[in-house]
């Protein structure tokens, strides 16, 4: 029995075979492309096939562990650098709910990708650093569960929270002047709590409130305000607690 071929908008195609599998998977009652040249001009007219390229490995001085060029990692950093990851404080909601809530909370600027990462982690990426910096310098909940927000980095790890040790935003205002550095912040969060991070660099930018994360236990009383000496004067530093746990 002859096959004849057809031509289906510009492309020979050969007609479905029964019983025949095509590549990428069964394709039933439709017609088969018929592929020509190599596979690296086969990929080219493909739009969904990325492109690689062929590196020479370099291994150790025992030819056993594959080292990794710097500026291959720096790529990946800057790929995932307005990246966040979360963690929710007990059971995460299903994942349709937080894609959904992510986009309605920070999609503003454009969409916010979601994907699970790691052991009960979620990687969000945002389209600009506005986006990132209204979700990661704020408190969440997603479907009633609180969401603790932190940078990517390629160590981050699960958190181990207890019922009474949490991360959280603490807010310090009319800090004085001399005070607005790393070290400063450092010094007058410690007596709050473990300080984490600060919402950006305080010698860029002098403000009457900055917003510092850090691990509070919250089995003892709170301190919300804080009196120090600067040049001899005593100061009043304000400090508030946007979400605290019930």
């Amino acid at each position: 029995m002859s096959v004849v071929a057809q031509v289906v908008d510009g492309v020979e195609v050969n007609p479905p075979v029964s019983g025949s599998v095509a590549p990428f998977g069964k394709l039933s009652n439709s017609a088969i492309p018929v592929l020509k040249g190599t596979w690296a001009q086969v990929a080219k007219d493909f739009s969904f096939f990325q492109p690689l390229d062929y590196v020479e490995p370099s291994f150790d001085s025992t030819n056993s562990v594959l080292k990794i060029p710097d500026t291959v990692l720096e790529l990946g950093r800057k790929k995932y650098a307005l990246c966040l990851v979360g963690q929710f404080l007990g059971n995460a909601p299903k994942f349709g709910l937080i894609h959904v809530m992510a986009n309605k909370l920070w999609g503003k600027h454009g969409p916010v990708g979601v994907s699970p990462y790691k052991t009960d982690l979620f990687l969000f990426q945002f389209p600009n650093e506005a986006s990132l910096s209204r979700a990661l310098y704020s408190s969440w909940h997603i479907g009633g569960t609180p969401l603790f927000l932190h940078k990517w980095d390629s160590k981050v790890q699960k958190l181990e929270f207890t019922a009474s040790r949490l991360p959280v935003w603490v807010q310090l205002s009319q800090v004085p002047l001399e005070l607005q550095t790393r070290e400063g912040i450092s010094y007058l969060a410690s007596t709050v709590g473990k300080p984490l991070h600060m919402d950006q660099d305080c010698s860029k930018l002098l403000r009457s409130r900055i917003n510092v994360c850090m691990e509070i236990d919250f089995s003892k009383s709170l301190i919300h305000d804080l009196t120090v000496i600067v040049n001899d004067e005593p100061c009043s530093i304000g400090i508030s607690y946007p979400w605290k746990p019930q």
